[in-house]
């Protein structure tokens, strides 16, 4: 039996940093209020996204304990185009008409699979399946994410 855990130690050790290198998050930086928030990636010419704080993305994006409804912060995306897109790029793209904010994972024929820094697995759709970011459902990539306080409960 010892053998075999050793070739399992000595294959771990091996494989150790051969995951995925992934890019920084994006800048994030605070702001007094959510009006300046908004009007500081505006000026940078981004299109300006609310972000809800389902918790996700946290720590980078607060969750709020009613985060569905909540806006917590306003994403700056530009115009990459999807082809131009990697595994470890954090993007806004539309599910079921909701707009997420999530990183990319690894690519296939279907596209980009999507997950949130906080989450344990990839999105999943309604039915279960997973969820992908293809080149319909992309709306641009994230550049800057301006925060500003949470309202008091």
């Amino acid at each position: 039996m010892k053998p075999i855990r050793v070739v399992l130690t000595v294959l771990v050790l091996a494989l150790a940093g051969c995951g995925p290198h992934l890019e920084p998050l994006p800048e994030s930086e605070s702001f007094p209020n959510e009006a300046t928030a908004k009007v500081v990636i505006i000026n940078r010419g981004l299109k300006v996204v609310p972000v809800l704080g389902t918790g996700s993305m946290a720590p980078w994006i607060p969750a709020h304990p009613l985060g569905r409804k909540i806006v917590v912060a306003y994403a700056g995306t530009d115009s990459t185009p999807y082809s131009q897109l990697k595994s470890g790029n954090v993007v806004i793209y539309s599910r079921f008409g909701q707009l997420i904010i999530h990183r990319l994972g690894e690519q296939d024929e279907r596209g980009f699979l999507a997950f949130g820094i906080n989450n344990t697995y990839g999105d999943r759709n309604p039915d279960g399946g997973l969820g992908f970011v293809t080149p319909y459902n992309y709306i641009g990539k994230v550049v800057a994410v301006a925060l500003f306080p949470l309202p008091k409960q």
